[in-house]
């Protein structure tokens, strides 16, 4: 959970500070252990239970999470990226997609919501939410001179993942979408596109799915896993995730990072076939 938030500090305050401005701040708000031990004025904690699931089922977790900070700015903060972590993507391994089956792998992806900070599908109070993520963080430090905006790269050179002005998020209605929680045998059901979603659906059906073993898909867009002798894979530059606000329409966010490299904006202008509403 610690480093869930801490990427996404940096994905949002590479856009707004410079590298050692924004290195600074995030050790001061979780702490650092170099070049000499800090605490920071962040402190998270969960505790959960958990069902123990398999290849063919997934692990269930529900608990609480307990965000605590040595002051106000901080733990407004800390809320803001819980909340914008938990609406764009999962958690950990499978985090950049939405939870599903995958032929011949098996289950991928990741599910997970915070109940009490769920966001309809609202260009307006989507954008009013990302206008307060960005100030939450300009209220504890305001910025030195222009930004310096990261952008992710290109495979085999990546940098870092940025919300600047070079990513994109769009809103994809998807009124069929099943709750995953309400899927009985994801081996059947878990490639259907109630279950993956028109986003996900979308991706693996367009070409731009990332690079696999055998050396089919595209780096550029849905990233590459590390080939035979290769150390290290390319993440996805797209993040999809699936979103249930209660009483309403559910829906995918798609993220895009580095959206002037020439197959990303490819994909973008094939992706407006599902008339995704644009947010960023």
């Amino acid at each position: 959970m610690r480093g869930t938030l801490r990427y996404w500090f940096r994905a949002v305050g590479l856009s707004i500070y410079s590298p050692q401005q924004c290195k600074d701040l995030e050790g001061r708000l979780f702490g650092t252990i170099e070049p000499k031990a800090q605490e920071g004025l962040i402190r998270i904690s969960v505790d959960w239970e958990e069902e123990e699931g398999d290849r063919n089922r997934p692990y269930f977790c529900e608990g609480n999470i307990l965000l605590e900070a040595k002051n106000q700015d901080a733990l407004n903060l800390a809320e803001k990226l819980l909340q914008l972590s938990s609406h764009l993507a999962g958690i950990g391994r499978g985090s950049r997609r939405s939870l599903h089956w995958n032929n011949p792998i098996g289950l991928r992806g990741c599910h997970w919501e915070v109940d009490t900070k769920k966001l309809p599908r609202d260009k307006k109070l989507w954008q009013q939410f990302l206008r307060e993520v960005r100030d939450s963080l300009l209220a504890l430090q305001s910025a030195i001179g222009n930004p310096a905006n990261c952008p992710p790269g290109n495979p085999g050179n990546r940098s870092q993942d940025v919300l600047n002005s070079q990513t994109q998020i769009y809103l994809i209605s998807c009124p069929s979408l099943k709750y995953p929680r309400t899927v009985n045998n994801w081996q059947n059901e878990g490639l259907r596109s109630e279950v993956r979603g028109k986003g996900l659906d979308f991706l693996y059906s367009s070409g731009f799915k990332g690079v696999n073993q055998k050396g089919n898909g595209n780096a550029n867009v849905g990233g590459r896993i590390s080939q035979r002798g290769e150390t290290a894979s390319t993440p996805s530059y797209v993040l999809i995730k699936s979103n249930f606000p209660p009483q309403q329409e559910p829906y995918q966010t798609v993220t895009i990072f580095g959206v002037n490299q020439r197959d990303r904006a490819t994909f973008i202008q094939q992706l407006n076939s599902l008339n995704p509403m644009q947010i960023q």
